[in-house]
This record gives C-alpha cells, structure tokens and sequence, in this order.
C-alpha cells in the first residue's frame, strides 16, 4: 500500500461540532479519512475539549486571534502535509499557515467562510487590506455560496462554490407534525435578531421557540420574554435529539441574522420540510423562492409570517427533497475529494 496522501487542515475554532462553521470543520476532517486521506488539524480554540485522533492545540499569546502562536511554523513543517486546508479568515494562524505554506510550496486551500467582517472599522480595515494580498497565495479560495465568490472573483487565483452540508439519515425519518410554533435557531447573540423575531410574533400572538448555543446574551432574551409576557420557549446547549425534534414540530422557520457565512440552520430547517423567512444573509437568497423569502425590514417579517406561516404541508415533501439533492454531504464530500485529488496531480 502507497503512501496516503496527508491534509492539514488549520483553523482558530473547532469543536465536536456545534455551529455551522465548526459542524463544517469536523465533518471534512472526519470523513475525507473513508477516501484514503490521512488528516491532521491544527487550531488554538477548542470550544469544546474532543478527544479526536490526528488533532494538534497550539497555544497562542494575544488577544481574540490576532496573537502570535510560536509553534505553527515548527508543527506544520515537521507534518510535511501534502495539503494544507485552512478555515476561517482574520487571525495569526490562519495568515501565518497561508504564507508558510506558499514558501514551503504545499498547495493551499483557504475557506473563508464568514469572509468580510464587517462589524467594526478594524475588522473593516483588515479584510480591505489582507484580501489584495492574502487571498491571492491560495491555490484555491472556496466559497460556501455563489455571492461569496462573486465577491472575492477579483482578488484570487481561483475559486469554486462548495455548500456546507447535513447528514440527511438524520432529516429522512421525520414525519409532517404542526404544533403551530415558530422556531430560530443559533448561537444566542444579539446579532442574531431573536429579539426582533420575538416582537413581531408577539404582535402576531405566536408562538416561538429558540434553539441555541448558551451565552450571556440568554438572560437578556429571558427578561424581555417575562417583561413583554412573550409565548416563548428557549432552549439553550440542547442536544441534537431534541433540535431535530422540534424543527419537526414547528410550522415556521426564521432568521432575522445580521450576517452568516452559510446558514447551516436555514438548510437543516429546509430538510425539515419547513417554510423559512430569513434576512439576505448566506446561502438564504440562493433558495428556491416557492420554500423561503427574503426580508428586510420588521414590517416585511410581520407580512411574510401571515404569508407563510401556513404553509408548512404545502411545500414538506418537496423541501426535503430539494435540501437531500443539494445538501447532502454524502455528495459535498465528494466534491472535496475531486479538489484535493486535482491538486495532488
């Protein structure tokens, strides 16, 4: 047997998979391994502390990212990958494993994911500088979804479209249930827009439920529910067993986010037979306008939830089927496999 051909991937966040950038992260870790890979990921944030072959925790000395990690230069030579895979945009790390790899000559991969920061004039100011340079070293930039590329199309060599996915085994199984709820899923920040969600269906006397990541913005979500008197459920660090059940009961699906790189949760919602409302944010645009439509404003929401919140059996089946076909990371993996493949010739 020949030597297996080593990818490296590099990220700042990874976890056992919570979220849609790090869900993203462990799945190609995992799963390229069944095509003959051998992989090995370096990052310097555990968000949760997995015990996974092949993973490698640098220490870094900063702050938020921007910080100095001693020994990525050290560990990525001695691995000597055939391949270096790199998630993520704005840290040491990540600008650091691009030009290394540049100079030791590997082919580089860059996945941006949430690609151009834009909530304060210093993120601003980094990605106006760093995209005339940096982005021009990877051999190939993917982007999660065509405006993406559309908006990095004049800064790199070359860049191809690859969606984030879902395990579809998990979606098949699940049967029509209406239990007359709305739901929003996501990490519990305020830029997520859950609070606006919350106003509109009080007006509209529905019910909401919220699923996410627990932070400190949860508090301020529970006291406007108990000062509004708003019909509202929030489950915080729920399991997957119990996301996947409630997507199956709800009969709307909203995202009010500010900005997301993909949107994994719009495309888990979608597979759930669910209608959506959601802001121009990632992938949400790019959907078939018969399973989601566009909002951006609170009285677009407030006329789009009376439009679609009954149409939930309307459209089940052939949402599911739409999110299988394009989704599914059985296929996903599949176009990983071709790059990588491409770039060893």
């Amino acid at each position: 047997m020949g030597k297996k051909t080593k990818i490296l991937f590099v990220t700042r966040n990874f976890s056992r998979a919570w979220g849609g950038f790090e869900e993203h992260v462990f799945r190609l870790f995992t799963m390229v391994r069944k095509y003959d890979f051998e992989t090995r990921i370096i990052t310097t944030d555990i968000i949760e502390h997995p015990k996974i072959s092949g993973m490698k925790v640098l220490k870094s000395l900063g702050l938020f990212g921007y910080c100095y990690t001693p020994e990525l230069s050290k560990f990525i030579i001695k691995e000597d990958p055939d391949i270096i895979h790199i998630h993520g945009w704005g840290s040491y790390v990540i600008e650091r494993s691009i030009t290394l790899g540049r100079y030791l000559e590997i082919p580089v991969i860059l996945t941006p994911h949430e690609f151009f920061h834009r909530e304060n004039i210093i993120k601003r100011l980094y990605t106006s500088i760093n995209k005339r340079t940096l982005l021009k070293i990877p051999d190939i930039v993917i982007a999660l979804t065509e405006h993406q590329k559309m908006e990095i199309k004049n800064y790199v060599r070359k860049s191809i479209v690859i969606p984030n996915g879902i395990n579809v085994e998990e979606f098949k199984n699940m049967r029509f249930r209406n239990l007359e709820y709305v739901i929003s899923v996501g990490r519990l920040e305020k830029y997520k827009g859950f609070d606006l969600i919350l106003e509109v269906c009080k007006e509209l006397n529905k019910k909401v439920v919220i699923v996410g990541r627990k932070t400190k913005y949860y508090w301020e979500l529970i006291r406007k529910i108990k000062k509004d008197n708003i019909n509202a459920e929030i489950y915080p660090d729920a399991n997957r067993k119990a996301l996947l059940r409630l997507l199956e009961g709800a009969s709307l699906y909203i995202c009010a986010s500010k900005k997301e790189g993909f949107g994994i949760s719009i495309i888990e919602a979608l597979a759930s037979g669910l209608p959506i409302i959601s802001t121009p944010v990632g992938i949400a645009p790019e959907l078939p306008n018969d399973f989601v439509r566009i909002f951006k404003s609170k009285t677009e929401l407030y006329e789009m939830i009376k439009e679609m919140g009954n149409k939930k059996k309307k459209i089940f089946q052939k949402a599911r089927q739409y999110a299988f076909q394009n989704f599914s990371w059985d296929n996903i993996i599949k176009k990983y496999i071709d790059v990588y493949r491409h770039l060893i010739r």
